[in-house]
């Protein structure tokens, strides 16, 4: 019985970073075998290597230098490789600061599997592991895209956060408060600038009026109105 969404092998010299994984993978909710929390007193330990590896669906390799040259994680890497041969367990490998020519070195098979550099960046590398575990879910669940945070705001009925530790906003806060230089604006892959969000404000403008004024008030929506004038944009010919 597969208790596991995956299991972390590392060399104990990347703890920082494993640990660091293991909590974003957690919070997304996997399940994830970790030889600190998971490894029990008494137990021999190859035993329950063995059997994390065995209860888990696939396997994360976090690939460095120091996991290379080490026999233990090189024993770990032989078995996960093993079970993907035989038994066509998914393994994810990371390379972080390591060339394809460090993998080939020490195990063409390894080198051959589509791997994630950790030079895309943290949040990048935890959202395409959490893409790939979920794959392993017997059931998925899609968030309609009329859902998304993104289309939310764009209707005028949610917040975003302006960078990572930045204020939380609506469409309407955002075009009221916003100067120039903050143009365009970044959102979920597109890019809006100031007269595309006033072409969206206006299309909302005549049909949601107590919702715009419930987050800037009857001063805050007339000005709005107003800028979308100013642009050409006549929210009356969306009434």
């Amino acid at each position: 019985m597969k208790k596991f969404d995956s299991f972390l092998s590392y060399a104990n010299e990347n703890e920082d970073f494993a640990r660091e994984l293991v909590g974003a993978l957690k919070a997304k909710g996997f399940n994830i075998w970790y030889a600190p929390i998971n490894l029990e007193i008494g137990e021999k330990l190859l035993d329950s290597l063995e059997k994390g590896m065995n209860e888990s669906h696939s396997g994360i390799l976090l690939v460095t230098e120091d996991y290379l040259k080490k026999g233990w994680t090189n024993y770990e890497m032989d078995i996960l490789i093993r079970q993907n041969i035989e038994n066509d367990k998914k393994i994810f490998p990371i390379w972080h600061n390591v060339t394809k020519e460090n993998v080939e070195h020490r195990h063409s098979g390894l080198a051959g599997i589509i791997a994630i550099n950790t030079n895309l960046g943290f949040p990048n590398l935890v959202l395409k592991l959490s893409n790939v575990l979920s794959k392993q879910a017997p059931t998925i669940g899609i968030v309609p895209g009329y859902e998304s945070p993104a289309y939310r705001f764009l209707q005028g009925r949610g917040e975003i956060i302006l960078g990572k530790n930045g204020p939380a906003t609506t469409l309407w806060e955002f075009l009221i408060h916003s100067k120039d230089s903050q143009y365009p604006l970044y959102l979920e892959g597109n890019i809006y600038s100031k007269n595309e969000l006033l072409l969206e404000a206006a299309q909302l403008l005549p049909h949601i009026p107590e919702t715009v004024k419930n987050w800037v008030s009857e001063d805050g929506y007339k000005k709005i109105w107003q800028m979308c004038v100013e642009q050409d944009i006549d929210p009356k010919i969306f009434g």
